[in-house]
């Protein structure tokens, strides 16, 4: 395709550029601000390649554009089904895409990263013609290797639903460094897709290699290389099995140096293909040695019936690792695995080094954007902004390690099977990856990898592979009836199974992983809610110190002690950096404090004669006062300021106090402070507002959820600027059931932004912590979301709740 044949022949540069001074920097920069167009690398079909230096990112990237005399339907459907097929893919053997959109001179583009290397196709056009040097390095073990990776990242588009349709050497580039990329997706075929791209989407066209002439039909893909059913235009039949095909197609090629199909006119070729006519690769080539085991792999991938091939890539990626097992022998095997299994043990050590260096750029990038306000300008920006840019480069280099590192120790398997040490390595590099698809809660790159695990764990991972963990539950005082909930997704939110006593404390329970809420009941006690987040192979012990009724207190929620997950959602603004703490028992208020709860506090301070009463009003400027001094010399909420319409109070009418039901605004963190303090004074407990990681424990549980209710976001969970239709307005607390976390404290999603008793920024910036009524973006909802407001600040946004210590 164009793509491949533009990145294989892309000049490397020396070092890119530095961006001009005064050049545009941050995410407003418009396409012919951002990508300085360098030269066209190549072009084919209807499509061109130009080398474009990123100026936001500061690298060069391939862009991918169309002619402009052949930017007509069909042509732009390609271009966007091959940007929108290679965007779901994230895979080392995949080049991801970077960007899509219009640039004003060359129209419909995406980007994707830049490979520098060789085509499998001028590989085995130089092994063909007698190169020394290149048939030297390409060994058939290496060229069998090679496919090998391919099937990997075949395996993985198969289980994101994403057929390629078009695979041959000319679509597979083998890097400087060793890397195996599959490139041009534009045939693909995604199962369920909905295009959602601002492109025109049109039928797909037939699509050539360089040996034909481009034709018109219901068939996508190269006829020299097309399964029967492609050939034949059965698109229905069109399934995962057809790249099996294509992957015995070069397999073929690899075996022979000719494609399956071969003929002077295009007829010729295309009845061949339809009745799968392939000439066995030791016929089409008896002077070349071809190993019968491989010839036999090769026409398995090949066969006419889809249910006679191999059924997955996997499948056809271990039939060659049979065949690679067998090709060494002994003592020379082992040694030569042995420099294998070195190196890639290293580059393994230089993938955890990265990925930390990675985390520890993202970490200090945060720390410095924290710093400022959204609307600060973008120059005390641009250092966070640099640090994230550096992390990203690390993390280029990082998936490049990977694929250097698997493809060493998988090379070193394929020479010595009995090697333990590189099986060893390799589970532990999978199983790396495969905690980071945890994290990033991606189900399908963890069942990959959690399979490549297993495939190479020698034992040393089954604990940890195991899905099962021990956990030992302990009161104070014991003798607590325990009753095991299990806590699983209904519905996109978290749901608790009905639940068994499973007797008194201290008691050991052995439990399938996953996510559970321990109640524990005693006399004299109220019930106390632990959730558990129990791991593969975890012991974890749950201490769990009961209180009475009074020492809680009502309206006030126990969150007892433990660990909590913490930060680590970069689409949470203000995230803290992942990781684990420690926090005690401590009271945090189910809901919000509301304008009827605050009246009350003015009218003591009023009463009390407070000199300072003036500060505690809720009051903004362009609301005026929120609460008014009535006839009966009580405070109550101004109706006229709050603005509530008659739309939105429909959807409370059963609430008689609407307006002292709605959480107060327009309070300074000072006058949050004041409250607190006097709500302390007169219950005689010890009342504050709440710290940063008591809130996201609060929200999260332990299992670090998105959201309270759990890992799904839809606006009809909470109180936002879409939870409704028409005007968003400030609706009474606790309006919205779904916005309630596995403690039970409500409302910490939605309805309002609340002060933190904690600094954002030490001396200037307060903590806010939660999601606002008139919130638009749903960013500002997760759990982990963190800002800050000056300590004076009155908002019709900002309000608070209290929390307080035991005892």
């Amino acid at each position: 395709g164009a793509a491949g044949a533009a990145e294989r022949g892309a000049p490397a540069p020396a070092s890119a550029p530095e961006p001009a001074k005064g050049a545009p920097a941050g995410p407003t920069a418009a396409p012919e601000d951002r990508y300085a167009i360098e030269s066209e690398l190549g072009s084919g079909g209807s499509g061109r390649i130009l080398l474009a230096h990123d100026q936001r990112i500061g690298r060069r990237v391939a862009m991918k554009v169309l002619r402009e005399d052949q930017r007509t339907p069909r042509a732009l459907s390609r271009l966007a089904e091959e940007a929108q097929a290679t965007g779901q893919l994230e895979h080392p053997n995949i080049p991801p895409v970077y960007d899509a959109g219009e640039h004003p001179e060359h129209g419909p583009y995406f980007t994707l990263r830049l490979v520098r290397g060789r085509t499998l196709r001028e590989i085995l056009r130089d092994i063909s013609v007698g190169r020394a040097e290149t048939a030297r390095h390409f060994t058939l073990t290496r060229l069998v290797q090679i496919l090998q990776q391919v099937a990997m990242g075949i395996h993985y588009a198969h289980s994101r639903g994403v057929v390629h349709r078009d695979l041959k050497p000319e679509n597979i580039m083998v890097g400087d460094f060793g890397e195996v990329q599959i490139l041009d997706w534009g045939v693909a075929k995604v199962a369920g897709r909905k295009s959602d791209s601002s492109f025109h989407v049109a039928p797909l066209a037939l699509k050539l290699s360089s040996r034909e002439e481009t034709a018109d039909g219901t068939v996508s893909g190269t006829l020299s290389y097309m399964a029967p059913e492609q050939a034949r235009g059965w698109v229905e039949d069109i399934d995962h099995r057809t790249d099996i095909f294509g992957l015995g197609a070069v397999l073929y090629e690899i075996l022979t140096f000719h494609p399956p199909y071969e003929g002077r006119r295009l007829q010729e070729v295309l009845e061949r293909a339809g009745a799968c006519d392939v000439v066995p690769p030791r016929v089409r080539a008896p002077r070349h040695e071809i190993p019968p085991s491989l010839e036999l792999i090769c026409l398995k991938a090949l066969a006419a019936s889809k249910e006679d091939r191999h059924q997955d890539a996997m499948a056809f990626h271990e039939d060659l690792q049979v065949f690679l097992d067998g090709t060494l022998e002994g003592e020379r095997r082992a040694r030569e695995a042995g420099q294998h299994v070195a190196r890639g043990k290293e580059l393994a050590r230089e993938y955890r080094r990265l990925a930390e260096a990675e985390a520890a750029l993202r970490l200090e990038g945060q720390r410095k954007l924290e710093l400022f306000q959204p609307h600060d300008p973008v120059e005390r920006k641009a250092e966070g902004w640099t640090l994230f840019d550096l992390a990203a480069r690390k993390e280029a280099e990082r998936i490049q390690v990977f694929s250097e590192a698997t493809a060493l120790l998988q090379t070193a398997i394929n020479i010595d099977p009995a090697s333990a040490e590189a099986k060893a390595a390799l589970a532990e590099l999978y199983w790396q990856r495969f905690e980071e698809a945890e994290r990033a809660k991606s189900r399908s790159e963890m069942a990959i990898y959690r399979r490549l695990v297993e495939r190479h764990d020698q034992g040393r991972l089954a604990a940890r592979l195991e899905d099962k963990g021990l956990l030992t539950a302990v009161t104070s005082p014991p003798g607590a009836l325990a009753f095991l909930r299990r806590v699983v997704e209904r519905e996109w939110r978290l749901a608790e199974e009905e639940g068994a006593c499973l007797g008194t404390t201290p008691l050991k329970l052995d439990l399938p992983t996953g996510d559970y809420v321990l109640v524990l009941r005693k006399e004299g006690y109220r019930d106390t809610r632990f959730p558990v987040h129990l791991g593969r192979g975890e012991k974890q012990l749950a201490r769990v110190n009961l209180h009475r009724e009074e020492e809680i207190g009502e309206g006030f929620v126990l969150v007892p002690q433990g660990e909590l997950v913490l930060g680590g959602d970069p689409a949470a603004p203000g995230s803290l950096p992942a990781g684990r703490r420690f926090v005690g028992d401590f009271l945090m208020a189910e809901l919000p404090v509301t304008f009827g709860e605050y009246s009350a506090f003015l009218d003591d301070l009023r009463a009390q004669g407070d000199p300072d009463f003036a500060r505690w009003l809720p009051r903004t400027e362009k609301e005026g006062d929120c609460v008014r001094l009535g006839p009966d010399g009580r405070h109550a909420p101004a109706p006229e300021a709050l603005d509530i319409d008659a739309v939105t109070r429909a959807y409370h009418a059963g609430r008689a106090r609407f307006e002292e039901d709605l959480p107060v605004v327009a309070v300074s963190w000072h006058a949050a402070e004041r409250y607190a303090a006097w709500l302390a004074a007169r219950t005689g407990r010890r009342v504050r507002l709440p710290r940063d990681l008591e809130w996201e424990k609060a929200a999260r549980g332990v299992a670090g959820w998105t959201y309270p209710w759990g890992d799904r976001f839809d606006w009809s969970f909470m109180k936002g600027g879409l939870s409704r239709p028409g005007r968003a307005q400030p609706e009474p607390v606790g309006a919205f059931p779904t916005d309630r976390s596995i403690y039970g404290v409500r409302d910490l999603a939605g309805t309002i932004r609340e002060w933190c008793q904690d600094w954002f920024l030490e001396g200037e910036y307060r903590l806010t912590r939660g999601g606002a009524w008139s919130n638009v973006h749903e960013g500002g909802f997760r759990a982990a979301h963190r800002l800050g407001s000056r300590p004076d600040t009155r908002s019709s946004v900002i309000g608070f709740r209290v929390a307080a210590d035991v005892g």
